[in-house]
């Protein structure tokens, strides 16, 4: 039981980083494009609107922490190809049902 607090304990660790590296960076924009009289919705539109940059951030993030994230499934001896695979089976991705 220890063992799986400490992985459940580097999971959220995992993503937490990732969460505030990417809040901290739309916190940055949105205090560099701030003017006086904007609302909330104005400066949220402004932080995400060079989506281009925006997307390199969000690849580059999950890139940086992707090695931790399978040395965690090796670790505990799971097969990621597996996981997906079933993930896509159970819900039937791949079988196009056209009911006209």
């Amino acid at each position: 039981m220890d063992i799986k607090k400490q992985n459940a304990r580097r999971a959220l660790t995992l993503t937490t980083i990732l969460t505030l590296f990417v809040a901290g960076f739309e916190l940055f924009f949105a205090f560099m494009l701030y003017k006086p009289g904007m609302n909330f919705l104005d400066v949220t539109s402004f932080v995400t609107s060079n989506k281009y940059l925006y997307f390199l951030l969000l690849i580059v993030a999950n890139m940086a922490l992707l090695p931790s994230a399978v040395l965690l499934y090796k670790e505990n001896g799971i097969s990621l190809k597996n996981e997906i695979f079933e993930y896509v089976k159970s819900r039937h991705i791949l079988e196009l049902n056209l009911n006209l």
